[in-house]
């Protein structure tokens, strides 16, 4: 299992922004149809809706794209996974790959995540949008992320070598007196 990134560092502002726990993360490319449902199915997951997340007793789908979805999980069940989805998708285009170690996730604690979110995304979250349970590829600044919504914040996934830089752009957003309106 890689490193922490933050070594412990957090912040609090207008949220509170610290290092995720460690996920296990396979991006899964493949045609979404009835077939890669049922396959999901067969293994716990499930096939979200566009712009959603789905939880199962394997892990987390989230919709990443029309063909691209991202499997967020207990570290160790990617390695049971990565076989497994290979194995039902054997013989259809597709590809399935473990992006644990290449990724880490930021989360911010508190209702104001989409307001210090929207300083640096390009997509409109004010007025309480994304919902809970929405599942966004996008920009943090200059980097890829994949952003999840829940009730109490958000998680912002992006690349270890970017997650330094992306904490830095959020705790700068999340200061107290950056309130947007």
């Amino acid at each position: 299992m890689a490193e922490r990134v933050l070594d412990g560092r957090w912040m609090a502002g207008l949220v509170r922004i610290s290092e995720a726990p460690p996920a296990g993360m396979i991006a899964l490319h493949a045609v979404q149809d009835e077939a890669l449902a049922a396959a999901l199915e067969r293994l716990g997951l499930r096939l979200p809706e566009p712009g959603g997340i789905f939880g199962g007793p394997s892990g987390e789908t989230g919709w990443m794209g029309p063909r691209e979805l991202l499997v967020v999980c207990q570290p160790p069940r990617a390695a049971v996974l990565l076989p497994a989805l290979k194995a039902e998708l054997a013989g259809r285009p597709s590809l399935a790959a473990d992006v644990s170690e290449a990724h880490v996730g930021l989360r911010l604690d508190g209702v104001r995540a989409g307001e210090v979110l929207a300083k640096l995304v390009p997509l409109e979250l004010l007025d309480g949008t994304p919902p809970p349970g929405s599942f966004v590829q996008s920009r943090l600044g200059p980097h890829a992320a994949a952003l999840r919504f829940d009730a109490q914040g958000a998680t912002v996934y992006c690349g270890r070598p970017a997650a330094a830089h992306a904490f830095e752009l959020l705790a700068a957003a999340a200061r107290a007196g950056g309130e947007i309106g």
